[in-house]
C-alpha cells in the first residue's frame, strides 16, 4: 500500500509544479483521504482536482467512469452542481504511462488536453 500511495504522491507534486508554473496556489490534501487531492486557486477560480496514475487507456476510461459515479455520490449530498461554473470545477487529472496526462472535466463532458483555466 505504502508503495501504490508514493506513486500518487509523485503524480500529484508533478500536478501541483505544472499549475503553480501557470499561477495558481495550489493546496495539496495530504493523506488523501478526501475527494479530491489538489485544490488550485487561481485570480478568477477555484479547481478541485483528483490525481491518478494508470498504465494504459483503458484503465484510464475506467478511472474517468468511477470519477463520475463519484462526483454524482457527491452532488447528491452537497449538490455541487450549483456551485459548477465559469469559476469553480472539478476535474480529474490522468497520468497514463508513456502518453502524459489525460484531464477530465466533470459536467462538462469533455477532455482537455492543457487545461483551460
Amino acid at each position: 500500500m505504502k508503495k501504490k500511495y508514493k506513486a500518487g504522491t509523485k503524480y500529484e507534486y508533478k500536478a501541483k509544479k505544472e499549475l503553480e508554473k501557470k499561477g495558481y496556489l495550489v493546496i495539496r490534501s495530504a493523506g488523501s483521504h478526501s475527494p479530491f487531492d489538489l485544490v488550485a486557486l487561481g485570480a478568477l477560480e477555484v479547481v478541485f482536482i483528483q490525481i491518478k496514475k494508470c498504465k494504459t487507456l483503458k484503465e484510464a476510461e475506467k478511472a474517468i467512469k468511477n470519477f463520475k459515479k463519484k462526483m454524482k455520490r457527491l452532488d447528491k449530498l452537497y449538490n455541487i452542481e450549483k456551485a459548477i461554473d465559469k469559476d469553480i470545477n472539478f476535474s480529474i487529472w490522468i497520468w497514463v504511462e508513456r502518453k502524459g496526462w489525460i484531464k477530465y472535466k466533470y459536467l462538462e463532458e469533455r477532455y482537455y488536453e492543457e487545461p483551460d483555466y
